[in-house]
C-alpha cells in the first residue's frame, strides 16, 4: 500500500506502520474484504492541543451485542442478529517523534460465518463512492448526459470501467441492477400509487443480491406490487 510504511502484507501485524489513521483504516478495511468481514471505526482519541488522533480502534461490524428486545406480539419476523460480540479488532497508536501510526494490538479471531468472496462487495464498509466521483455523476446528470455514458466517460478516464469501486458489470458487460414492472403492476400503480412502500432484503435469494420491491394497498386493503429490482449492491448509486 503506497500510503503506508514498512513491510507490506495483506494481514495486519504488530508494529506495522502507517502515515495516517485513515491509511490504517483503509488497510484494515481491505483486509476485511479479503477475509470476508465488514469493518467499522470503534473509537478514536484526540490530542486536544494539536487535534491529532492519538489512538484509534477498528473492529468487525459484528462487534457488540443487541440491546433489549423490543419486539411485541405484533412482530412477525424479527430482524437478523447483526451483533454477535465478535472480538476481531486492530488498535493503532501515534508515535509523535516518528510521526507515524503503528499497530499496537491485533485480534484475528471471529465467532461468526465469514462472507463469501463473490459477495464481499455488499458489505457496508465496502460500499463507498468518493466525493469527486459523486460530483461528476451529478454534473453529468444535470447536463443531460445519460448515466451509461457518464460511466463510460469515467471508465476511460480511470483506465477501465472495472476500476470503479461502485459500478459492477455482469458477464455481458451490463450494469447489474435489474428493474421490472409488468402491465398489471403499472395499472395497479395508476390506481393505488398514492402511497408506495419500498424495502430491500439482503442476500436471501439464490443469486445473493439485494431484492427491492415497491408495494402498496388496493381498495380491499390487500397488498399489491408495483415493481421489483435485483440490485448489485446497496450503494446510493444503485438505489438511484
Amino acid at each position: 500500500m503506497d500510503s503506508s510504511l514498512g513491510e507490506r502484507s495483506h494481514k495486519p501485524k504488530f508494529g506495522m506502520m502507517f502515515k495516517s489513521a485513515e491509511n490504517a483504516y483503509d488497510f484494515y478495511n481491505a483486509y476485511g474484504r479479503e477475509v470476508g468481514f465488514s469493518v467499522r471505526r470503534d473509537y478514536s482519541n484526540k490530542n486536544y492541543k494539536t487535534e491529532e488522533i492519538s489512538s484509534a480502534q477498528f473492529v468487525c461490524c459484528k462487534e457488540g451485542y443487541r440491546g433489549n428486545d423490543k419486539r411485541d406480539h405484533l412482530t412477525k419476523e424479527a430482524k437478523a442478529e447483526t451483533k454477535v460480540e465478535c472480538g476481531a479488532f486492530m488498535y493503532i497508536n501515534f508515535e509523535r517523534e516518528e510521526g507515524i501510526y503503528f499497530v499496537d494490538r491485533i485480534e484475528e479471531k471471529y465467532n461468526h460465518k465469514l462472507i463469501r468472496k463473490d459477495c464481499t462487495h455488499l458489505m457496508p464498509s465496502q460500499q463507498n463512492i468518493f466525493v469527486p466521483q459523486a460530483i461528476d455523476i451529478e454534473l453529468a446528470n444535470d447536463s443531460g448526459l445519460p448515466v451509461g455514458s457518464s460511466y463510460e466517460l469515467m471508465g476511460r478516464q480511470s483506465g477501465a470501467r472495472e476500476a470503479f469501486g461502485f459500478t459492477k458489470l455482469d458477464k455481458d458487460d451490463l450494469i447489474t441492477n435489474k428493474f421490472w414492472a409488468d402491465v398489471r403492476m403499472i395499472i395497479d400503480y395508476g390506481h393505488f400509487g398514492d402511497i408506495v412502500s419500498f424495502d430491500t432484503t439482503y442476500t436471501v435469494n439464490n443469486v445473493n443480491r439485494p431484492f427491492a420491491v415497491f408495494v402498496g394497498l388496493n381498495h380491499h386493503k390487500e397488498t399489491v406490487t408495483f415493481g421489483g429490482v435485483l440490485m448489485y449492491d446497496e450503494t446510493a448509486d444503485s438505489f438511484v
